[in-house]
């Protein structure tokens, strides 16, 4: 369960600084490169709200919530939030990649982190 806990502990350092580049705070964008390989782009698209809410909160609400899960017995809970995890991944990475035409290294990063929590949390069970 500490492959797990490092896993969310690193989904939610990559939901912060969604949270800060989407804020428009001074951070180096290093995943900015051109117009087709931007985070920001990403993270200022319409598709970055989910019923009106970054979805680094999100992110953020859901990498804490599978750290605490990765120090409980409740792997089944975990399992079933890494799945509802994985389909937002999989309707982000659409949007992101097939209408915006646009590939994001940290929205990428996560969707991995996601896949990952997804195979450790049903392997545990």
């Amino acid at each position: 369960m500490l492959a797990i806990l490092a896993l969310a502990l690193s989904g939610l350092a990559l939901s912060l600084y969604a949270l800060r580049v989407a804020r428009g705070k001074r951070v180096r964008r290093a995943c900015d490169l051109d117009e087709h390989v931007s985070c920001t782009r990403a993270f200022t698209s319409p598709a970055s709200r989910t019923l009106g809410i970054h979805n680094a909160w999100y992110g953020i609400v859901f990498y804490a919530l599978a750290a605490a899960l990765s120090l409980t017995p409740l792997v089944g809970v975990l399992a079933t939030l890494c799945a509802l995890a994985a389909c937002a991944s999989l309707r982000l990475a659409y949007v992101s990649y097939v209408r915006m035409r646009n590939f994001c290294l940290v929205c990428t990063a996560t969707y991995l982190v996601n896949i990952a929590l997804l195979v450790m949390s049903v392997h545990a069970m």
